[in-house]
This record gives C-alpha cells, structure tokens and sequence, in this order.
C-alpha cells in the first residue's frame, strides 16, 4: 500500500519506467485485496442463502415430473 501511495503521491514526476513496477505491483495487491474480500463474502453469502433457503419444492411444483 506504501508504494502505492508512493507512486500516486511523486507519479507526475517520476519516469515511466520507474512507475511501471509500481502499477505490477499496484495490481498485485488489488487481485489479493479481491481473494481475501472474496474468501469472506462467499461463504457469508452462501450461508445466508442456505439457510433462507428450506424446502425448494415450492419452486419447482408447477414445473411437472423431471424429464
């Protein structure tokens, strides 16, 4: 998050090849930052689904026997 900063704060004046790891690692910590959000809204997600869901038979009654 540091060179992130770093890199937003001096951007304008550094060259661009000193800017371009900063970016790599800009979106390295994004995709980690989006693993870790995603590793506890999934399962909070799929327990509240889960238990709101109960008997799925009054979704399918008017659908008729399986083929």
């Amino acid at each position: 998050m540091l060179l992130t900063f770093v890199k937003d704060t001096f951007g304008t004046a550094l060259p661009t090849a000193v800017k371009k790891p900063f970016d790599v690692a800009e979106a390295i910590e994004n995709k980690i930052s989006g693993l870790v959000a995603a590793g506890a809204f999934v399962p909070l997600i799929a327990m509240i689904f889960t238990s709101a869901g109960g008997d799925d038979s009054a979704l399918y009654g008017d659908a008729g026997p399986w083929p």
